[in-house]
């Protein structure tokens, strides 16, 4: 449960991050949004939902 829970909190940071970054038109919207994403990666450490889930839909396909 602690995956998935981790997986919501870094999902919803980086899209927060992109859509204030994209609204405000800002130059730096790069740098921020590479920023949060080495923040949400860091935060996660080991947990992996996102690609355990596609892992598992790819090969049913």
């Amino acid at each position: 449960m602690k995956s998935y829970l981790t997986e919501a909190i870094g999902t919803f940071f980086l899209v927060l991050t992109i859509g204030l970054t994209v609204l405000d038109g800002t130059v730096f919207a790069p740098l921020a949004i590479g920023s949060i994403l080495m923040i949400m990666v860091y935060m996660g450490g080991r947990c992996r939902v996102a690609h355990s889930i596609l892992l598992w839909a790819s090969a049913r396909f």
